[in-house]
């Protein structure tokens, strides 16, 4: 196993912070059904017309709300949060006019998987702000994948404990290649995190035991 595309034919995903859809699009060439998920309108309606899939105007989190979004203008599809230690772990480049705070409404994982049922894979990316998402989520998931960035450990470690016993594996940025050809416990992924530099960042994929 190399990557998690091999896992993916005839099943359900949900893309959280799909952003315009690079990702969707290779898991829909790897014959998945997708469901993206991303609170900025012009985005959303961008990944609308590169994937032909469906889309869902909002942001994920620990309850239905409307909650503030910092949004990256330069350009709308760059890399904006609804995390501020996320943006202060990466200042000084989080500064007005580049970001600007708008407000998004706000629903949880359990209710979209009532509605549209139990994904396979949930990829989560939402720039620090994973862990909210998962606190919205009751249901037991075969594999979820959390944006990992170096800068912000404590909010990987979060999810992590959130989700409890699992086996784990890493890919290194916008890679889609695992390190390890088998599933690793939970210290091996520890000492492959901690050998990341500041400026690293990559996606944890969670495998939960069953």
């Amino acid at each position: 196993m190399n990557s998690i595309l091999e896992l993916l034919k005839d099943k359900l995903v949900f893309d959280v912070g799909c952003n315009i859809g690079d990702k969707t699009l290779l898991y829909l060439q790897a014959g998945a059904r997708v469901i993206g998920f991303e609170p900025q309108t012009e985005v959303a309606e961008i990944y609308k017309q590169r994937t032909g899939t469906t889309v869902e105007i909002i942001a994920l989190s620990s309850e239905q709300s409307t909650k503030p979004f910092w949004r990256n203008v330069t350009p709308p599809h760059g890399m904006s949060s609804m995390s501020t230690e996320f943006m202060n772990a990466w200042d000084p480049i989080w500064k007005e006019p580049r970001f600007a705070p708008i407000f998004v409404e706000t629903d949880t994982l359990d209710h979209k998987i009532q509605k549209y049922g139990i994904p396979y894979y949930i990829k989560i990316d939402v720039e620090g702000y994973e862990f909210e998402v998962l606190k919205g989520l009751s249901k037991p998931i075969e594999i979820i994948s959390i944006e990992w960035c170096a800068r912000c450990k404590e909010a990987g470690l979060s999810c992590f404990n959130y989700l409890g016993p699992a086996v784990y594996n890493f890919v290194f940025g916008n890679t889609m290649t695992f390190i390890s050809s088998e599933w690793i416990n939970y210290d091996k992924l520890m000492k492959q995190l901690d050998s990341c530099n500041s400026i690293e960042s990559g996606d944890v994929f969670i495998k939960r035991i069953i």
